[in-house]
């Protein structure tokens, strides 16, 4: 009972989903008959063949048939009729393809009319018998709104009976063959498919940029600007940058004899320092009451010994200066303690040591008030006095 009813219900599925993908269809062909040896017919007959399918799915149908055909008796001489009809399945091996084969099986019953002489033999009078057969064919896909196709088959008849009509010794099996070659189309018309949506519309921008150096037109004050060109916030163009100068003394790159002054240095008009000139550095800072140089003070240091090793005739004298706090003796040891680091931290870096000498001033040259946290601090500094250019 549990098997039938899953039976029923995979049925109701094929049949399901045949109703939603597929399409009843109807065929109509002639046939070409060739009579089993046993009959009393040495020529083929001629007939027709329709057909009325109902898919299940794209791959299996079932096709109610209806067919007739006369054949030429050779005892009577007269034609003997026949009058079928039966349910098959067909088995589409290709069902995408434009030529599909197919099988064929099934069976049905046949209405045999034969005329024999004398009409009291068994050979002659009229009956219904049934049929079994199987075959196959092709379908060539025409097209169309109803998928109309050219349709060509082979079908193999087993007919039996305790006495069929129209046979020597009324035989109770024959075997005919029928050809059927016709026209195949579905009921109904196949909806062509919707056209494409078409794509949505580009978005506009809500306010152009018509030459594109990224200024929108309405704050835009030199709308046509070239492509390429570097523009401000209101979109025109920008000046071209100054010539290059590297070490920032005021004589470009070009004309700098001396390429690598120390920053803050005079220079003349070939790029090299002046004679006699004082370099003041307030922002070289030492540990307290210490003459060692802090990180921010070396950093410093670094960019007058690459200056310096761009000039190697250069010599310079190393100037320590203090404030007023602590004693002069002690404020002149702590300077000359502080000028000798300087001195010791540019060797380090590369410059020569006979370029460079260190001197203590103490508290003696102020530049600013001692009585004053700012004055102080000012007070305290490193100077840079050239020698020799």
């Amino acid at each position: 009972m549990k098997t039938k009813a899953l039976a029923l219900l995979i049925l109701g599925g094929v049949l399901s989903t045949a109703q939603a993908e597929s399409k009843p269809y109807l065929g109509l062909m002639g046939s070409w008959v060739n009579p089993d040896s046993g009959r009393q017919a040495d020529d083929d007959g001629m007939g027709a063949h329709f057909l009325f399918g109902f898919p299940f799915n794209d791959y299996l149908a079932a096709e109610l048939n209806g067919f007739g055909h006369k054949v030429n008796n050779d005892v009577t001489g007269q034609n003997d009729t026949n009058f079928g009809a039966g349910l098959d399945l067909k088995l589409g091996l290709a069902p995408s393809s434009r030529i599909n084969p197919y099988l064929l099986l099934g069976g049905g019953a046949t209405y045999e009319e034969a005329l024999g002489d004398p009409p009291a033999s068994k050979s002659d009078g009229n009956r219904t018998v049934g049929y079994a057969n199987a075959g196959g064919g092709l379908l060539f896909k025409i097209g169309g709104s109803r998928d109309a196709a050219l349709r060509i088959e082979g079908r193999r008849y087993a007919i039996f009976s305790d006495d069929i009509p129209g046979t020597a010794g009324g035989s109770d099996r024959v075997w005919d063959t029928r050809v059927n070659a016709g026209v195949q189309f579905n009921l109904s018309e196949t909806a062509p498919p919707p056209p494409p949506a078409p794509p949505p519309p580009a978005p506009k921008p809500a306010v152009a940029d018509s030459d594109g150096d990224g200024v929108l037109d309405n704050i835009d004050r030199c709308p046509g600007t070239p492509r390429g060109i570097a523009v401000d916030a209101y979109g025109c163009g920008l000046p071209p940058p100054p010539p290059p100068d590297a070490d920032g003394d005021g004589v470009l790159n070009a004309n700098d004899l001396c390429p690598d002054t120390p920053r803050g240095m005079r220079v003349d008009e070939r790029g090299c320092a002046v004679k006699a000139q004082r370099l003041v550095l307030r922002n070289i800072n030492f540990e307290f009451n210490k003459a060692t140089l802090t990180a921010d003070g070396r950093a410093i240091l670094d960019g007058i010994a690459a200056g310096l090793r761009g000039q190697p005739t250069m010599e310079v004298e190393i100037e320590g200066h203090t404030d007023s706090i602590g004693s002069d003796a002690y404020n002149l040891k702590l300077s000359k303690a502080r000028a000798n680091s300087v001195r010791d931290y540019l060797v380090s870096q590369g410059v020569q040591a006979g370029r460079l000498s260190a001197k203590g001033m103490g508290e003696s040259v102020p530049v600013s008030s001692n009585k004053t946290d700012e004055g102080r601090a000012q007070n305290r500094r490193v100077e840079f006095k050239v020698i020799k250019q």
